[in-house]
């Protein structure tokens, strides 16, 4: 009898944890998981993460002062951490190619979207943009 109650409860608490897991995946309020300080992969290819990279390709071209001129050609890899609601940093693998030299080369950038929540609008910075080889 013992081992039969036993049993009953184990699989009673499965099926809760089981289900409350389903129900926090499934949850699409949110564009992207709000894992504070844990990096999510992206979809490179989200219209998001685009726009986001062509600032970081653009932004890169603005600090070159003209030595440099980027021109945009993909995302391979994104990833995202938030620090809090307001605050995100996004980890890019950029595709873009150097105009002046003809040369595509990969590109790590990091780039930080916050809400300035006094005007609503979301401010960027690029943090670095450097070639992975």
């Amino acid at each position: 009898m013992s081992f039969k109650l036993n049993s009953l409860l184990f699989i009673t608490l499965s099926t809760i944890a089981i289900a409350s897991t389903f129900c926090l995946a499934t949850n699409d309020d949110q564009k992207f998981p709000k894992l504070q300080g844990i990096w999510t992969d992206l979809d490179p290819n989200d219209p998001n993460v685009v726009d986001i990279a062509k600032f970081a390709v653009k932004e890169a071209t603005k600090r070159a002062k003209g030595e440099r001129v980027f021109t945009y050609v993909k995302v391979n890899n994104a990833s995202v951490t938030h620090f809090d609601e307001f605050d995100n940093t996004y980890d890019l693998l950029v595709e873009a190619t150097e105009t002046k030299s003809g040369v595509t080369k990969e590109y790590m950038a990091f780039a930080e979207e916050t809400l300035d929540k006094q005007h609503k609008v979301h401010k960027r910075y690029l943090l670095s943009f450097n070639p992975t080889s």
